[in-house]
């Protein structure tokens, strides 16, 4: 019961938000929620295919691109180009995932691979003229329009955004309850047990890359929205790419609420720091994130989330144990 009441009360405040408080925490909130969404999709090839992916911002870049060019250039509605980039962002995905999977690079090894070809899509966007070169593409401002994807209020990007996250959670939670999910866990526990016994772990690996992708490049047509402007340096810096995997591994892997854990707990302190602060100490929300990380790890090697998750398993294994130990020492008396 205290379950249901808990959750209808959460659900409660997430509706209510954008009447709760200011402009700022308007604004925090759509960023959390963000950066929760994009954690989301990098722990699909992250966190459950073990694939430390430094490269997610290519897929971002693709759908933001991707969707932005087609309205500027051809006045295609973003309701449609967000699908081109999301295709566009799958394809990408699948080339990249054909060479290195099957060349067998895992751990260190992808995840250079995967920033060293973010870093060239970047310079080649700097260099392409037609995309707006390094200073970006501007979105014309079109008031409430939503074919065009733009809102006056911000409420409405704030209840879109949560609208994805909830999708993004679902589907991870989907994920590994199904078939290929259980696939997946052997892979990482054993990727050679895996292989022996006909698993097909390359395959599953493409699966949730393109997967990975897709919801990446939803999340940056989205972004491109919000902000009505884009810029290689911001969409691909490997910066970027960090900051996407950071709640993940600061909130755990292992349910869906670790990485939205771990981007609130990051965006509180990047707000809370500039808004204390301001401009005064340079860098500070990126020392206390790295505090924070080296916490985490040394204390949970896990992340928060995934810790509590396992130390109530180990209290619910002593509590149903209990009696049973009891049990038998009353048989011996």
């Amino acid at each position: 019961m205290s379950k249901l009441i808990f959750a209808v009360a959460g659900a409660a405040l997430l509706i209510a938000m954008p009447w709760l408080g200011s402009s700022f925490v308007l604004t925090t909130a759509i960023a959390a929620c963000y950066l929760a969404y994009q954690s989301l999709a990098w722990n699909l090839i992250g966190g459950l295919a073990g694939q430390f992916s430094l490269g997610n911002t290519i897929f971002i870049g693709a759908g933001a691109y991707t969707s932005s060019y087609l309205s500027v250039r051809f006045g295609v509605s973003p309701l449609l180009g967000i699908w081109a980039g999301a295709f566009l962002a799958v394809v990408l995905s699948y080339l990249i995932g054909a060479v290195t999977f099957r060349l067998n690079l895992r751990g260190l090894y992808f995840a250079m691979v995967t920033l060293a070809l973010a870093e060239m899509i970047q310079v080649l966007v700097e260099n392409t003229e037609a995309l707006g070169g390094a200073y970006g593409l501007l979105i014309p401002v079109r008031g409430t329009d939503v074919l065009a994807l733009q809102f006056e209020s911000r409420a409405v990007y704030y209840y879109i955004i949560l609208g994805m996250v909830i999708v993004a959670a679902a589907i991870m939670t989907a994920v590994q309850r199904s078939r290929i999910g259980l696939m997946l866990k052997g892979s990482k526990d054993n990727e050679d047990a895996a292989r022996a016994v006909g698993v097909p772990v390359i395959y599953n690996m493409q699966v949730m890359f393109a997967l990975s992708a897709f919801l990446a490049a939803l999340g940056g047509t989205f972004m491109a929205q919000y902000t009505l402007f884009i810029d290689p340096k911001a969409t691909f810096s490997w910066h970027e790419a960090v900051f996407f995997l950071l709640p993940a591994i600061i909130g755990g892997t292992r349910h869906w609420s670790g990485p939205v854990v771990g981007a609130i707990l990051l965006q509180l302190v990047s707000d809370v720091t500039r808004l204390v602060f301001g401009a005064k100490v340079g860098g500070l929300a990126q020392l206390i994130y790295g505090l924070i990380v080296i916490v985490v790890v040394m204390l949970t090697r896990v992340g928060i989330v995934d810790w509590f998750v396992d130390r109530r398993k180990v209290r619910a294994a002593a509590v149903r144990s209990a009696p049973s130990a009891n049990g038998g020492d009353d048989a011996a008396a």
